[in-house]
């Protein structure tokens, strides 16, 4: 029972150091994920916009990104 014990505790401390060191990039997490989920949510709804040129599409995909990147960057402190 008690090495059970110790290795809920042992657990449990590996589980609140990893929330403490993420907690520095929970900005970056919630941005990336609301920019790819925005970014796939409005190619669904225009695929339209994305088939007209040639190279839209691939565009759309890296130009957004890299633009987020640059953001990203800028932002942290």
């Amino acid at each position: 029972m008690n090495s059970t014990e110790q290795q809920i505790e042992i657990i449990n401390s590996v589980i609140k150091s990893t929330k403490e060191n993420l907690k520095p990039l929970s900005v970056n997490f919630i941005f990336w994920g609301f920019l790819i989920i925005a970014m796939s949510l409005f190619n669904y709804a225009f695929p339209s916009l994305f088939q007209s040129a040639q190279y839209s599409g691939l565009l759309f995909w890296t130009v957004l990104p890299l633009i987020g990147m640059i953001l990203t960057s800028l932002l942290q402190y």
